[in-house]
């Protein structure tokens, strides 16, 4: 029977202990990272263009902005946490484990820093605007969509949720208490207007997290049928990729030459036949070689995905380019020794 393998690319770092933990696969949380440094990027530019901005290109607005620290300070705090974050996530310094922590963390300050700049200037709560109080904030908004992007675990997804959409309400009591506004809601009016809209927020913010997590588990468990984890990929040529793999149980490293469906018509014409065939027979031929000079396989087989795969002894040194364009030309005594060994 054809034996079936997966091929799991994992994040470099991390260890099978934690490869093999009831999280999200490490290659979408590499790419929710990737989208979180993005959103918090989107969070500066789009807090500074809709908050500031406006106010420096217009000169009656430009004096009053500056005018008191609750104009600006807020907006300015947010986009600095923001571009921090950025900053923080840039490359491959910290784990994912700890840059989805931190997403989590941006998520409540984020939304504290829109609830601020919404509702801590004084002139926004009159007694007159307070018809504009039926409607949301944008701290509903961030955060759904903050919950969708960046998947993680929905018991974390909730609570972080109900941090964010707990800005409106904290926001809106601490100016009250302190006197900042003349609006004086009773305690109906306060729950409704601005309590019960973001704990509908959150409800549907928690549904679209378990929907986000239990696709990435399911990819995740899919993935751990397999052996082999892809860890670099060393090549690429017409038909096939090269890769550095690791065996889940051994600690023998391996490289794995794949032909990915989408890779057999990438290639020229082949005079010679089917590229699976050619794949075939190259894997025969290496196979059956028993000189010490070349590679070991190790199996051969079908992906689940459909892609032709071999598993071959993994050498580490250098090609030949890179030792020619490392040392230069290689001496005679040398070219004569490793053509003896290719020739055998």
């Amino acid at each position: 029977m054809e034996r079936h393998v997966t091929l799991l690319r994992p994040e470099p770092g991390e260890s099978p202990a934690q490869q093999s933990s009831p999280s999200l696969p490490t290659d979408l949380l590499s790419q929710a990272a990737g989208r979180l440094r993005v959103l918090a990027l989107l969070y500066a530019f789009v807090f500074f263009m809709a908050g500031i901005f406006p106010m420096l290109v217009i000169p009656s607005d430009r004096a009053q902005l500056f005018s008191s620290f609750i104009q600006w300070g807020p907006s300015a705090i947010a986009i600095g946490v923001a571009l921090l974050v950025a900053v923080v996530l840039r490359g491959n310094r910290i784990s994912l484990s700890a840059a989805m922590r931190i997403g989590l963390v941006f998520e409540v300050a984020s939304s504290y820093g829109i609830a601020l700049a919404e509702f801590a200037d004084p002139r926004g709560l009159a007694p007159s605007q307070v018809t504009l109080y039926h409607g949301l904030s944008w701290v509903a908004v961030w955060t759904l969509l903050f919950t969708i992007v960046i998947p993680s675990r929905p018991r974390r997804a909730l609570i972080a949720a109900l941090a964010s959409v707990s800005s409106v309400p904290v926001t809106l009591l601490v100016l009250i208490a302190s006197n900042l506004t003349p609006l004086r809601p009773d305690p109906g009016q306060f729950f409704f207007w601005m309590v019960f809209p973001y704990l509908l927020v959150v409800c549907m913010a928690y549904v679209g997290a378990r929907v986000v997590y239990a696709l990435g588990t399911e990819v995740k468990k899919a993935r751990e049928l397999g052996s082999y984890h892809l860890e670099e990929k060393l090549g690429q040529g017409g038909m096939g990729e090269v890769w550095r793999a690791r065996h889940q149980l051994l600690a023998r490293p391996a490289a794995i030459k794949l032909m990915r469906p989408a890779l057999r018509g990438a290639g020229p014409a082949d005079p010679s036949g089917d590229p699976v065939r050619r794949f075939e027979r190259e894997a025969q031929v290496i196979a059956s070689l028993r000189s010490p000079h070349t590679v070991d396989l190790f199996d051969f087989g079908v992906n689940d995905d459909g892609s032709f795969y071999y598993v071959m002894e993994l050498l580490d040194g250098l090609d030949t380019d890179k030792l020619i364009r490392r040392f230069g030309p290689v001496p005679a005594a040398r070219a004569i020794h490793l053509l003896r060994q290719i020739c055998h």
